[in-house]
């Protein structure tokens, strides 16, 4: 976890052998508690989103904002052919 305020400043940091960030996502940012303190808004990308993480963060007072997609605009020098349309992702409820 670094800030985002300007200082990119270290904050926290977890190491766990997986390729997802959202198990991890709650306690990491609840582990800063202890050292720095609590934020009270938490930035996180698209690879964080849970819905269970995020009804944890916010029982604790802190508004977890996590992306949940994006979308992928073909190039125009791009000649894969044009991206499936998909349904539009959300976090499920924990």
């Amino acid at each position: 976890m670094v800030c985002a305020a300007g200082a990119q400043l270290v904050l926290a940091t977890n190491l766990l052998a997986t390729t997802a960030d959202a198990p991890s996502f709650a306690a990491t940012i609840l582990a800063m508690q202890a050292s720095v303190g609590a934020p009270r808004i938490v930035l996180a990308d698209t690879g964080h989103a849970s819905g269970k993480a995020v009804a944890e963060l916010q029982a604790r007072g802190i508004e977890p904002l996590v992306a949940i997609g994006r979308r992928q605009i073909q190039q125009p020098y791009d000649f894969q052919p044009p991206a499936l349309s998909r349904t539009s992702r959300r976090i499920t409820e924990p």
